[in-house]
């Protein structure tokens, strides 16, 4: 009686193209998962700073409005009474010598 022993071939190739390709596939979620949180860390952060954008810009304008306000030919008239300025019409240090 002879045994016979069948071929015992490995799938050399086989495995390691699959190894390669299960690291590449981890790999590449892996990156989609970090760009993914940076991406929502950005959103997250520039409407942090509308936020603050637009607190400014309410701020500027308040600013602005008391600078008008302040500016105004009305309330400066009324502020240089108040101090006791009189209004010189020819003031005599731009004459010429």
């Amino acid at each position: 009686m002879s045994i016979i022993n069948p071929k015992k071939t490995r799938r050399s190739l086989i495995n390691p193209f699959m190894c390669i390709v299960l690291i590449v596939i981890v790999c590449g979620t892996i990156g989609n998962i970090l760009i993914y949180n940076k991406t929502v860390g950005l959103k997250h952060a520039l409407h942090e700073q509308e936020k603050i954008m637009e607190h400014a810009r309410a701020e500027n304008a308040s600013l602005k409005n008391e600078l008008y306000q302040a500016l105004d030919a009305g309330a400066l008239n009324a502020r240089a009474r108040e101090q006791g300025f009189i209004k010189i019409t020819a003031p005599q240090y731009l004459a010429a010598h």
